[in-house]
């Protein structure tokens, strides 16, 4: 039986501290993160203008930019009408 876990904490934070964390793999159930000031950051809420939508077959995503830097989101998963 898997053991459930608890949902981590999102933090703030802006663009510019995702893309110059320290990205960590984890195996297994283990959730992946961003280290950042000693801290693992595995989920995030950021607050971004949409610059850019992304429609590529069943995927689709955004650009979002928040004045310290701008990533891609992407979904994978069934394509929503």
């Amino acid at each position: 039986m898997v053991e459930s876990q608890r949902r981590q904490i999102a933090h703030k934070l802006k663009i510019s501290d995702i893309i110059n964390g320290i990205y960590v793999k984890e195996e297994g159930w283990t959730p992946n993160y961003i280290l950042l000031n000693n801290k693992k950051i595995s989920r995030v809420n950021i607050i971004a203008i949409v610059i850019s939508k992304i429609e590529e077959g069943p995927y689709s995503g955004l650009v979002v930019e928040d004045f310290s830097g701008t990533i891609s989101v992407k979904e994978f998963g069934e394509a929503k009408t």
